[in-house]
């Protein structure tokens, strides 16, 4: 009976891991902008890599309007990779934090890509 809970337990743990698409998706979850110069336009892009056998239709979803990505929606085919282009305006003089949500279409999770930097003036 101890053996039937262990391995209950190692397969919840193993199909929740493949559900929050760190299993079938590979990417940076945390991009780091060294400096970045107020009232100017930063730049950065994201890779995304299917690792399924699928292919998975993503969202990508910034968090406010002063951030623009390109494409708004990708098609990954199995194991294959789309680079995602990522644009802001730098309006604040400090610290920041831009989240990106990417939303799978099959199965509606959420996964967040967090873009950090300073500004300087």
């Amino acid at each position: 009976m101890k053996n039937m809970r262990c391995l209950f337990v190692v397969v919840l743990l193993f199909l929740l891991a493949g559900c929050n698409g760190q299993g079938i998706l590979d990417f940076e979850r945390e991009i780091t902008i060294k400096e970045s110069i107020y009232g100017d336009t930063v730049y950065t892009s994201l890779v995304i890599r299917n690792r399924s056998n699928d292919t998975l239709g993503l969202t990508v979803i910034p968090e406010c309007d002063c951030t623009v990505v390109f494409p708004e929606s990708v098609q990954l085919k199995p194991h294959s990779r789309q680079k995602v282009k990522i644009a802001y305006y730098v309006n604040t003089v400090s610290y920041y934090e831009k989240m990106i949500c990417l939303e799978c279409e099959k199965t509606g999770v959420i996964d967040t890509v967090v873009i950090r930097g300073n500004v300087q003036k």
